[in-house]
């Protein structure tokens, strides 16, 4: 069978999340950007279970990044990407989380990773 890579791109995920080390970011929920690119195969086998829906990833990593906390960006990323492999048929996945106005005189901080399957 001939593979057919492709990537899914989620850009500019925006959700309110609680994500900090310091007490006053443990209370509210502050927004994060996410961009996601997840390498699959299109030419896999059709069906719910061989395709990337990106609807589905947006809704899965709105819905997994509301309902859990995080002290660092970093632990967020690797759990998004965690959460992704277990639910997708993705063979790579970089994820880049941004906190915006986490530092006064920068549009944001962030964090990206990479990770295969």
């Amino acid at each position: 069978m001939t593979t057919r890579p492709a990537t899914v791109i989620v850009d500019a995920l925006e959700i309110k999340a609680i994500v900090g080390i310091h007490p006053d970011e443990r209370v509210a929920a502050q927004k994060v950007v996410i961009d996601l690119e997840l390498d699959t195969d299109v030419a896999a086998p059709a069906g719910a279970q061989a395709r990337v829906d990106y609807a589905l990833v947006a809704d899965e990593v709105s819905q997994f990044v509301r309902r859990e906390q995080f002290l660092l960006l970093e632990t967020m990323a690797e759990a998004i990407g965690q959460r992704l492999f277990e639910r997708f048929p993705i063979v790579a996945a970089r994820i880049r989380v941004a906190k915006p106005g986490a530092l006064p005189h920068a549009k944001a901080c962030a964090v990206r990773i990479s990770r295969s399957a």
